[in-house]
C-alpha cells in the first residue's frame, strides 16, 4: 500500500488489518520522491513484499530525478535502500 498525502499530518495507531508492507512518501518541489516511511510487518518479513511494495513505488516514479529515502532508522531498510540504488 503507497500512501500519498501531501499537506497532511496524520497519526494513526498502526495499518489496517490486511496491510502487510507500506511506504509513505511526498513528492518535492524539484520532482523528486522523497521516503517518509517505510515497514514491512515483523511476523511478514523476508518474504518479499517489502520488495515489492518499493519497487511498485521505484516504477511509478520511474521518470523522477532522485528518491530520497531520507534518514533510514532500521537494516532492513537499509539493506532495502542499498539494493535499490544499485538497481538504479
Amino acid at each position: 500500500q503507497l500512501v500519498d498525502r501531501p499537506g497532511r499530518v496524520e497519526a494513526l495507531p498502526g495499518a489496517e488489518s490486511g496491510v502487510v508492507a507500506f511506504c509513505d512518501y511526498h513528492l518535492l518541489p524539484d520532482g523528486a520522491v522523497y521516503i517518509d516511511f517505510y515497514t514491512t510487518r515483523r511476523d511478514l518479513r523476508r518474504q518479499g513484499y517489502g520488495q515489492e511494495v518499493i519497487s511498485e513505488l521505484y516504477r511509478r516514479f520511474a521518470d523522477a530525478p532522485y528518491i530520497d529515502w531520507g534518514l533510514v532508522a532500521s537494516n532492513e531498510a537499509l539493506r532495502m535502500m542499498q539494493g535499490m540504488k544499485a538497481k538504479v
